[in-house]
């Protein structure tokens, strides 16, 4: 398996709008292939309270933990060759590019092969 995952900071006055964008951008990720696609809150204020601190989320922001799971790096290549053809994709992360500042999401990739 291959996923990615994406922590963001997210205005707390923003984060349902974030929430219900980030899942329509999930239909069309998994509409091209991928095999799930998440975005999670923390279970409570101490669940994520080192994250929070390393990532310098403000008091007046939500940490917000997203996860695109695919059979392996190359179908993740693959989804995402499809994707930037997709112009709903784009609009939608244009949209997403409104509610936060992009310079401080925090992404990786992690593969159960080696």
């Amino acid at each position: 398996m291959f996923t990615v995952v994406s922590f963001y900071r997210v205005k707390k006055h923003h984060t349902n709008q974030f929430i219900a964008l980030n899942q329509q951008v999930g239909v069309i990720n998994m509409s091209h292939g991928a095999i799930e696609h998440e975005i999670y809150l923390p279970s409570s204020s101490d669940a994520a309270a080192g994250l929070t601190s390393y990532l310098q989320t403000g008091a007046d922001e939500d940490l917000l933990f997203g996860q695109i799971t695919f059979r392996n790096q190359s179908h993740y290549e693959e989804v995402s060759g499809k994707l930037k053809e997709d112009e709903q994709i784009q609009l939608l992360t244009r949209e997403l590019a409104k509610l936060i500042d992009t310079s401080h999401i925090v992404t990786a990739s992690f593969s159960s092969e080696k």
